[in-house]
């Protein structure tokens, strides 16, 4: 750790704007609709950046912000039933709401927990199934080399289906899953720093999606700690779990929307490791003739699976559970079956029944099937 950064600019509504590209003569409902393209849960971000700069707020916009501490506070509560009894970490989210300051609310959407393996997630799994009232779990394998992880999104009705997205904790023994099937290879294991392993997974979300205004503000609050690590540490870091060219580019576009100077000695440091990433990411596997693309290599393995769930994983291709009815707790058990039988896969969980497809169409055929072969297993097996 270093001496004491610079501080970062405030969050302010004219931030706001800057990041989302309001112009000044613009309303600041103008600026509410923006926010909502950006992210679902960003305007309550807004709301809070307005209330604190004293705009009245009306009945809407009091109870946006009443709901999101609503769910903020349930997501604790069942954060901390189930780290009293499970080894979980917690990442982005509530850990990164602690670093705002108590007037703004960082915005609530999902919760995102990591476990070490596969029985403490379906441990997990069953204390929360146990505590609300779950309407979808959705489930996705993948294997690396001779590991397979594990992630499952619970998720349950909002309460206003109308306003909110559902509530959705998100299960994983995997912490940075990257892009299935691309050049950048999954990473096991998050830094013991909660600052780093939060800035760290805020950089991963670019193998899912293009950053927006809440990543930059959540990366000033990160910035606002008295001491976060050197550049060159931060480097090192971000170049050992294979994100240099991600949190270069997080960092450089918190930079120029922000105008947050202090980050200026960090996007030095992480453009040598950023463009030696690029360079192994770009590396041809030796096709003469080939340029060799990350998304041409994702295809390729694409086309050369096997329709089997075992070929796809092997392909290093996610593999996806279609639900065999609602989720629910089965008390006890902390282990999954799988049964490969009449052309069809099975996989038994602590919550509930799945037909592990390899595709985004099921055929009736295997979807009846696989409600044959549960029925001869026993609901209960």
């Amino acid at each position: 750790m270093t001496a004491a950064a610079p501080p970062v600019r405030p969050v302010t509504l004219d931030l706001l704007r800057r990041l989302l590209g309001v112009e000044d003569h613009e309303s600041v409902r103008t600026l509410m609709r923006r926010a909502e393209q950006a992210s679902s849960a960003l305007p309550q971000l807004v709301v809070s950046a307005a209330a604190a700069e004293g705009l009245p707020l009306g009945s809407g916009s009091r109870d946006l912000m009443r709901r999101a501490r609503d769910r903020a506070a349930r997501y604790a509560e069942l954060y901390e039933r189930i780290a009293a009894e499970l080894p979980v970490r917690l990442v982005k989210g509530p850990s990164l709401a602690g670093r705002y300051p108590a007037h703004l609310m960082r915005p609530v959407g999902d919760l995102d927990l990591v476990v070490s393996g596969e029985e403490q997630l379906w441990r997990a799994a069953v204390l929360i199934a146990g505590q609300v009232p779950l309407d979808r779990a959705d489930l996705t394998l993948s294997r690396h080399g001779e590991r397979t992880d594990v992630t499952l999104g619970l998720h349950w009705a909002s309460e206003d289906e109308l306003l909110d997205r559902p509530h959705n904790i998100e299960l994983s023994t995997l912490p940075f899953p990257r892009t299935p099937g691309g050049p950048v290879p999954p990473h096991t294991t998050l830094p013991d720093d909660p600052w780093l392993a939060d800035l760290l997974t805020l950089a991963e979300e670019r193998f899912q999606r293009a950053f927006h205004a809440k990543d930059a503000v959540d990366v000033l609050m990160l910035f606002a700690d008295p001491a976060p690590p050197t550049p060159a540490g931060l480097a090192l870091a971000a170049a050992g779990h294979r994100l240099a060219p991600e949190l270069l580019e997080l960092l450089a576009y918190t930079r120029e929307g922000a105008g947050a100077d202090l980050l200026d000695a960090y996007t030095r440091a992480l453009r040598e490791p950023a463009a030696a990433e690029l360079a192994d990411r770009s590396r041809p596997t030796g096709r003469p003739g080939t340029e060799d693309r990350a998304e041409d290599r994702a295809e390729d393995r694409a086309e050369s699976a096997a329709a089997t769930v075992e070929a796809r994983l092997a392909a290093q291709l996610p593999v996806y559970g279609m639900p065999l009815g609602r989720p629910a707790a089965r008390p006890g058990s902390t282990r999954t079956h799988r049964y490969d039988t009449d052309g069809v896969s099975l996989l038994r969980t602590p919550i509930g029944d799945y037909l592990l497809v390899c595709g985004e169409i099921v055929s009736q055929d295997a979807y009846d099937t696989a409600l044959r072969v549960l029925d001869r297993l026993g609901k209960d097996t």
